[in-house]
């Protein structure tokens, strides 16, 4: 069925070739989607980078694989999903790249483990949500989103690594790539802080960590331990998603993960609801 499998040495390539597939299903496809727009100017190493393509023999491409690091991204165009993810795996394993997780929706995940024998040291269940009604919930009182700045650099990236920590996201980032994206996304003007007026002190942060041509991504909710509970998560996440309704996307979606249930009734609250669930892969190095 399969014809070839496609490599790609630069992202305009892969979108010429995938785009229109990935749009069919835009909010399910956002990770790989958003990606290539972030990177889309910027030159990639065609020797550590993935970008690959399934095409069966009538030219039509049924999956795909793209990232900028050794976590690929997975999306599938057809209903056979073995059809599809085998040759991505005999790809993988011929052209012997060592791959450090997985991130697809679970289906193919799942499919593509059951030919690709190497030892996992995790798996997260992810929950893909979409805000359908933005509804109207009581806010913190006298808070305020603003946009970070340079001067929030410190504090942010500190939230950052902790966001990190708390979500079990592997492998973790070191300190320089930690900063160096913090500083990249607040310079971008996609990372926002709420701030309590009468204390000018910044108690939650969020920030938009992905776009596609309709849909903006939020991530990076983190408030610290000794802040919790007192409904600066909710404010953040439901004043930006409104900032993002109103001037700047059609479409407003986050993942969460399956297990905490906090962060899930919050996401509820304000309006958001589960569209499809993924899973988080990381391998065993050995």
């Amino acid at each position: 069925m399969v014809e070839e499998v496609r490599k790609y040495d630069t992202i305009g390539a892969f979108l010429d070739d995938c785009k229109t597939y990935l749009m069919q299903n835009e909010c399910e496809n956002n990770l790989i989607l958003g990606i290539c727009n972030q990177n889309l100017n910027v030159p990639i190493d065609p020797e550590k980078s993935i970008l690959v393509a399934a095409v069966n023999k009538s030219g039509t491409i049924i999956s795909c694989a793209f990232t900028t690091s050794s976590k690929p991204a997975l999306a599938v165009f057809i209903p056979q999903l073995d059809d599809a993810i085998k040759p991505l795996v005999d790809y993988f394993i011929r052209h012997q790249i060592q791959l450090e997780g997985l991130n697809g929706k679970s289906d193919v995940i799942n499919t593509f483990l059951e030919h690709y024998p190497k030892p996992m040291i995790q798996s997260v269940k992810i929950l893909l949500n979409v805000v359908k009604i933005l509804r109207n919930i009581e806010l913190v009182q006298n808070s305020e989103l603003k946009l970070a700045s340079m001067q929030d650099l410190p504090l942010l990236t500190t939230w950052l690594k902790n966001f990190q920590i708390d979500a079990g996201l592997l492998p973790l980032w070191p300190d320089e790539k930690l900063q160096a994206t913090t500083a990249d996304r607040i310079q971008k003007k996609l990372v926002f802080v709420l701030v309590i007026n009468d204390e000018r002190r910044i108690v939650s942060m969020a920030a938009i960590v992905r776009e596609t041509d309709n849909f903006s991504l939020i991530g990076w909710v983190y408030t610290p331990p000794d802040l919790r509970n007192k409904g600066f998560a909710s404010a953040v996440v439901h004043k930006l998603t409104d900032l993002i309704l109103n001037t700047r996307q059609r479409y407003c979606a986050l993942f969460a993960d399956e297990a905490n249930p906090t962060s899930n009734k919050i996401y509820r609250n304000i309006g958001y609801e589960p569209v499809a669930e993924y899973l988080d892969i990381c391998f065993s190095s050995s």
